[in-house]
């Protein structure tokens, strides 16, 4: 990431020097966790102030494992995400890693959103860990990557005798916030999926397809380049309106059945240039109002 732009700082969980802010200001902008299974979490960095941080505008990518701790949950639970129970995982034994002869939870997935990614990746994305689930009602969620039809979340040890906690596309595997805030935070259950190893195994689809190797490099760098705002940051500007007759912009009112004409300049940031662009187009609809 440090040819992105980005400074790197890498701490332990028992450092207890870290801190996110000091004397009132933030020294970072983005925040990774890699500690699932995180009983305790610094005093600078708790569960509290990680959530504070995300309130502030500034963006968290956060991974979970099959035995994810409290302060981690209590994270993700604040973002509307609920993580499986522990000792869970996500089995399909349909799509699964032809070396993983055992209990299919190796597994790969080809359900993403490229909205979030800007492109799909050239070969199928693995993963190995926990689902979890979105909390009803929340409307900031995207689902970046799902499980295929064929998979479930259940304790991979035991013998299925309900109904899985999760089935089919319903399990979540990576999931993107987008606060009102502009905040950004991506949840998933797998470290696996960003280590070197998931990086260059390969692939077999259950249709015959091979894949030198998986796409989870390719998805990972995309994942973060949205995560952490080096892509897709818009902002609106020189909103007008009118009636499309004619007449003085921006009215405070209209009669029922006018016809209108309306006008904004959508901008993407650039964080290569650090500045804002647009087309010479602007976009303009008309409505009955």
């Amino acid at each position: 990431m440090a040819d992105r732009g980005h400074e790197l700082q890498f701490a332990h969980v028992f450092d207890d020097g870290v801190q996110l802010a000091k004397y009132g200001e933030y020294l970072y902008d983005n925040l990774i966790i890699f500690a699932p299974s995180a009983e305790e979490l610094p005093e600078g960095a708790s569960s509290d102030s990680i959530v504070q941080f995300i309130d502030s505008g500034r963006n968290v990518l956060l991974a979970g494992s099959q035995n994810v701790s409290e302060p981690i949950r209590a994270i993700a639970n604040e973002c509307g995400i609920d993580f499986d129970e522990d000792t869970t995982a996500v089995v399909d034994h349909v799509q699964y890693v032809t070396s993983d002869a055992g209990q299919h939870t190796r597994i790969w997935s080809e359900q993403f959103d490229v909205g979030i990614l800007g492109k799909a990746p050239g070969a199928p994305i693995l993963f190995e860990g926990i689902g979890h689930a979105a909390t009803e009602g929340t409307k900031l969620l995207t689902r970046v990557l799902t499980a295929s039809e064929t998979a479930f979340s259940a304790n991979p040890s035991s013998k299925i005798e309900e109904y899985p906690q999760s089935a089919g596309k319903d399990t979540l595997l990576v999931t993107a916030l987008q606060a009102r805030n502009n905040a950004r935070v991506v949840v998933t259950g797998s470290l696996d999926l960003f280590s070197n190893k998931f990086f260059s195994m390969p692939v077999q689809t259950a249709d015959g397809k091979n894949f030198d190797k998986s796409g989870n490099e390719d998805f990972a760098r995309r994942l973060s380049t949205w995560n952490f705002g080096e892509r897709g940051m818009l902002r609106a500007r020189e909103l007008t309106h009118s009636l499309k007759s004619g007449g003085p912009k921006n009215p405070l009112q209209y009669r029922i059945k006018d016809e209108i004409a309306f006008s904004v300049v959508i901008e993407e940031f650039s964080l290569a240039e650090n500045s804002w662009w647009h087309s010479k187009a602007k976009m303009s609809s008309s409505a009955l109002s």
